[in-house]
């Protein structure tokens, strides 16, 4: 018998949404992380550092940014879920993101969108995110919709 492995990698604003319970998306995404039953949840290195800078700026978090101590505690919270890992970040990668982001027109916002579906893509995971504007890519993707 075949198993497979299942695997979802939520974008910037998913995770954010996740840690932060005032934040206007906090509900669908806490539903969505209680109730998934992947095998694995996973960051890279953007998505993690993406995290951090929001948990400590001042208008993301509307006046209350956390300290970078605390940034980190809760990154170190998130870890300890034995479903949450650093996804590796596979040679193909480049050629993906050069494909998705390659547009005649300066379009400085596609950058890390078109990043975060080639990183899905060549790692097989399943794309989570609020954001409609990643259908356009070939990528599976879990569009969450706000409550």
């Amino acid at each position: 018998m075949t198993t497979y492995m299942t695997s979802c990698f939520p974008d910037i604003n998913v995770w954010l949404a996740i840690v932060v319970d005032r934040h206007v998306l906090n509900r669908p995404a806490s539903t969505w992380w209680n109730e998934d039953h992947s095998d694995e949840i996973g960051f890279c290195r953007f998505t993690q550092l993406g995290l951090l800078r929001h948990l400590t700026n001042s208008a993301t978090m509307k006046g209350h940014p956390l300290t970078n101590r605390q940034a980190w505690k809760i990154f170190d919270t998130l870890q300890s879920d034995a479903r949450v890992r650093f996804f590796p970040e596979w040679p193909a990668l480049d050629g993906l993101l050069k494909s998705y982001s390659d547009v005649n027109q300066a379009a400085t916002n596609l950058w890390g969108d078109a990043y975060l579906a080639a990183y899905a893509a060549v790692n097989s995971t399943t794309l989570v995110t609020f954001d409609k504007g990643f259908a356009k890519y070939p990528v599976k993707s879990l569009i969450l919709k706000p409550s």
